[in-house]
């Protein structure tokens, strides 16, 4: 399992006590921006600041870039938010680094384009953008930049990739399309999977036959609720695989 949070700012010491419990035994954090302190001391670092520019870059070291997707340091991930500058504590492995564009030569124009109609990654710094840190038994993971709140697809994958390194396994996996939202629940004896599909377009596509795998004990039967027809499956590592029928 893995807690996330969000840019948060106005936790109680409660939760953040709660919080500390549930990582020192071994779960994970997902954490995000630099407004909580006492989040921030968890990590053993510090906010000193904030970048001046709002398009900024994160720019993965190279033992990293195979949780970015492509993305590398001279082609880092575009953010485009001011982000917080903190301390990079001793005992962290840092993921990437925070990447300025070019800015004019004067202080004063931060947010001056470098181009006729863009700022392009220019200055690479040392501050933190992504932290892998061992807290207890369990694991914290900090980005500066509030990565899951961006609905790109090179965000959200970057995002997932991050979600990985905390060992978690998904409930669901799917061939779908990006639109469809796939949601498992148990229900008495039966774990039902529905599908959502998600567009902001009048009509709906087809779904063409996608595949399925879901964490499951091992199943009598696989069947499609629709017409009550059963569906051929295998199962396999503790997971239950089939096909759908066209939807």
């Amino acid at each position: 399992k893995i807690v996330m949070l969000s840019n948060p700012a106005h936790l109680n010491s409660k939760t953040i006590e709660k919080i500390k419990c549930y990582v020192e035994n071994g779960g994970t954090l997902y954490v995000s921006g630099g407004e909580q302190p006492e989040i921030l001391e968890m990590i053993g670092t510090k906010r000193i600041g904030t970048t001046k520019q709002r398009n900024t870059y994160v720019a993965p070291l190279s033992q990293s870039e195979e949780l970015f997707d492509g993305f590398n340091s001279k082609y880092p991930l575009a953010i485009g938010c001011n982000l917080p500058i903190c301390e990079t504590p001793n005992d962290a492995e840092v993921l990437a680094t925070i990447t300025l564009p070019y800015i004019h030569p004067n202080p004063e124009y931060t947010d001056a384009f470098a181009s006729i109609h863009s700022n392009p990654p220019g200055t690479s710094t040392e501050y933190s953008a992504v932290i892998l840190k061992k807290y207890g038994k369990g694991k914290i993971i900090w980005s500066a930049a509030s990565i899951e709140a961006l609905e790109t697809y090179d965000h959200q994958n970057v995002f997932a990739n991050l979600l990985n390194l905390s060992g978690v396994e998904y409930t669901v996996k799917s061939t779908a399309s990006d639109n469809l939202e796939l949601i498992s629940f148990e229900a008495e004896t039966e774990v039902l999977v529905s599908g959502v599909y998600v567009t902001d377009a009048q009509h709906t596509e087809i779904q063409r036959p996608f595949e399925i795998s879901v964490k499951t004990k091992e199943p009598k039967k696989v069947t499609l609720l629709r017409d009550s027809s059963d569906i051929p499956f295998t199962y396999e590592n503790g997971y239950t695989n089939f096909t759908t029928k066209e939807l």
